[in-house]
């Protein structure tokens, strides 16, 4: 390595930097938009009488699959409202795919699918791919 380099990779250790390059983490500032949500509902019961604070139903609540249906231009029954971690949600589905297949498939397991990325950015979706082959 060119002595300037190194002396300019030396300069940036003695920084003593930490830095989180990782991409698609939400600031604080951004965080904390939602705090107000866990109290902007007067009531905690779906229409159906089932308590909203608990694990609801699979697939979530009916009020809320209904929302996004008209939103989406699709039945109720074709949606799924879960968690708000993009993660979580790619995570369960792949190893879903894996194990059991998508419709009119077999399982992925002992196949070896590709994946389009067509948003670069997101270190830890990558990572999931990268491991479930």
């Amino acid at each position: 390595m060119p002595s300037a380099l190194l002396a300019q990779y030396e300069a940036f250790k003695q920084r003593g930097l930490t830095l989180d390059m990782s991409r698609g983490k939400p600031a604080p500032e951004q965080l904390d938009l939602s705090n107000a949500l866990g109290d902007a509902l007067p009531a905690y019961l779906a229409a159906d009488g089932l308590d909203a604070r608990n694990y609801a139903l699979g697939l979530g609540l009916p009020e809320a699959r209904a929302l996004f249906g008209s939103l989406l231009g699709v039945p109720a029954a074709q949606v799924a409202v879960d968690s708000s971690a993009s993660l979580s949600l790619m995570h369960d589905v792949i190893v879903y795919a894996l194990l059991n297949g998508v419709p009119g498939g077999q399982p992925w397991v002992g196949q070896h699918p590709s994946f389009l990325c067509p948003v670069p950015g997101y270190d830890r979706h990558f990572s999931i791919c990268e491991a479930r082959g």
